[in-house]
């Protein structure tokens, strides 16, 4: 497959070097939007190779990269952002990219995601006509992504939603026992399950006059590190609210920044919530129950990077060597 390439002001400019991220067969609906994650471990993928004073000398610059979804008939950018790039923690180095395909289940992308790097600016680009075409930094049109706000670049942690109406994905939630109508109990003791990857995790549910109590607790069911374990148990929680509220967010989790667990397989493994409704309610409500309306994540799709590639005619001329 061609190398990905775009004018510089007019001249074809490419990267020295790249990697396809490796996708195994799905176990989960990707959809158009979604922000996946490949963990990046000791590379040093944002890092980039420059020449002063006739020496090579390095530095690291989020617009170093560039991911790109290629097919037979076209290449296209993507949003991409490596988070921690220059953390000694290798579990929290990322990067994160927009998925530009809907994939189903026991299936891969029909393309392939390329990472382009050791290129200083090159997510400062824009589509002109067929062409791809460098902009102004830092002004100019660019795929970085942003790391918080609502605009369509901004990372979504929780791209993963699970409803129980209009639900788009294969996990659901699981309602253990024959008190739940409609995502909704008016009894105590009562339960529902969700599985989700970690390490992050929102849970919404209905808040109104008529509901009481419920009691969260989270576990990590993946076998990595010390196996399965409880996380957090016993938070109670309550769904009173004078006025209705239909799709409040009750409850929120980061166990990155709880300081969990200390290696990427354990915190971005398999986890599950499970909740119990209480015999408990606030003195104002009329009555117990719990509403469940969805929960959102970041599925794992276990990514990963292939082997370096270097584009043969510029790389070593670009870059001085590369490891």
């Amino acid at each position: 497959m061609t190398w990905f390439s775009y004018l510089a002001p007019e001249t074809a400019t490419h990267a020295p070097v790249r990697r396809k991220i490796v996708f195994p067969q799905v176990s989960e609906n990707l959809k158009i939007g979604d922000w996946i994650h490949v963990n990046l471990d000791t590379l040093d993928i944002g890092k980039y190779y420059y020449q002063e004073d006739a020496l090579i000398k390095t530095s690291f610059d989020s617009d170093a990269y560039l991911v790109v979804y290629e097919t037979e008939n076209s290449k296209t950018p993507t949003f991409s952002f490596i988070i921690n790039s220059e953390s000694q923690s290798f579990f929290k180095k990322n990067l994160w990219f927009q998925s530009l395909t809907n994939v189903d289940p026991g299936y891969k992308p029909s393309g392939s995601y390329y990472i382009y790097y050791h290129k200083d600016n090159i997510q400062y680009i824009s589509l002109q006509g067929s062409n791809y075409v460098s902009t102004t930094n830092p002004s100019g049109s660019n795929f970085i992504a942003q790391t918080s706000g609502s605009s369509s670049s901004a990372i979504n942690y929780y791209s993963t939603e699970i409803s129980l109406n209009n639900n788009e994905r294969v996990s659901s939630m699981s309602f253990l026992s024959n008190q739940w109508e409609n995502g909704k109990t008016l009894t105590y003791g009562a339960k529902v399950v969700g599985t989700f990857s970690g390490p992050r995790l929102r849970i919404y549910a209905e808040k109104n006059n008529s509901s009481g109590f419920i009691s969260l607790k989270i576990v990590k069911s993946s076998a990595a590190g010390e196996g399965q374990k409880l996380v957090k148990e016993a938070i109670e929680i309550d769904l009173y609210s004078p006025t209705g509220i239909f799709d409040q967010l009750i409850y929120q989790l980061d166990m990155e920044a709880d300081l969990n667990f200390s290696t990427y397989q354990e915190l971005y493994g398999d986890f599950y919530f499970e909740i119990e409704t209480l015999e408990k309610k606030n003195d104002s409500s009329l009555s117990l129950g719990c509403t469940m309306i969805k929960y959102s994540y970041s599925k794992n799709y276990e990514l990963q990077f292939d082997v370096e590639e270097l584009k043969s005619d510029i790389a070593f001329k670009s870059t001085g060597g590369v490891r």
